[in-house]
């Protein structure tokens, strides 16, 4: 120990790096602060830390490194996870659409039937009200026909009843009366016919608004389905986004 400190030289620390070239082998320099100066050109700052420090250092840093490892390693799984829900949610919202766009087809065919089935209870109710006024033309002819039969019948009758009554007359009067019977049966008919067709138009047209209530039906629902199928793409795109931000996750953490 004494010959190992004889080769040692305590200097001003400003000092040490001028005389260091002096040193013959084995010899060393110190200062007060903690420098070494040796004489193969190893050189050590008081501030420098030691081995023993800095394997300390190292071993504090190793173990910080393993428990942020194990954080990311714990954020990963959860990305995983969170993106596996996120896969999940994203084909349970794509078969949500799939369903909302069916049930829009389904909608918009039954809204076309609707129109189909308007148009022909449209062209019905036309020709029934073009049958309507025929008959209704036909009755007023038939009704003047009759009230001209009536008067004829009348004044007949009373010119029957102003002449001597015989057999060629009697006949003439059997055979005016059967006439108007029959006018009048005809009238009758005609008079049942007409409230059958009114009967029809107003039920054909109580269909009509039946119709124009279903088709009002279908279109609000073919409206709503659109706007779920529009909020089933938002929510695809946020998912789809999600999605792709949590595949990076791992090689991020």
């Amino acid at each position: 120990m004494r010959r190992r400190l004889a080769q040692i030289g305590v200097v001003a620390r400003g000092g040490g790096l001028r005389l260091r070239a002096l040193l013959k082998p084995g010899q060393r320099l110190v200062s007060r602060e903690g420098d070494l100066w040796r004489w193969d050109g190893l050189t050590g700052a008081a501030e420098a830390p030691s081995p023993a420090a800095r394997r300390l250092a190292e071993k504090n840093r190793l173990g910080e490194l393993e428990i942020a490892a194990t954080a990311a390693q714990a954020a990963a799984t959860a990305a995983r996870q969170a993106m596996d829900t996120a896969t999940r949610e994203a084909k349970a919202a794509a078969q949500a659409e799939a369903g909302a766009l069916e049930a829009a087809r389904l909608a918009r065919r039954a809204r076309d039937q609707a129109r189909e089935t308007l148009a022909a209870a449209e062209r019905k109710a036309g020709e029934v009200a073009a049958r309507r006024s025929a008959l209704s033309e036909a009755i007023d002819r038939l009704g003047r026909s009759i009230a001209e039969t009536v008067s004829e019948a009348g004044q007949q009758q009373e010119a029957v009843a102003a002449l001597p009554a015989t057999a060629a007359l009697e006949a003439g009067l059997l055979e005016a009366r059967a006439v108007l019977g029959e006018q009048r049966v005809a009238a009758s008919d005609a008079r049942a016919r007409v409230r059958t067709i009114e009967r029809e138009a107003e039920l054909r047209a109580q269909r009509r608004q039946a119709i124009a209530a279903d088709m009002q039906a279908w279109r609000e629902r073919a409206a709503r389905s659109g706007q779920t199928a529009e909020e089933t793409r938002r929510r695809i795109a946020s998912v789809t986004a999600e999605r792709a931000a949590l595949l990076e996750a791992p090689d991020t953490f």
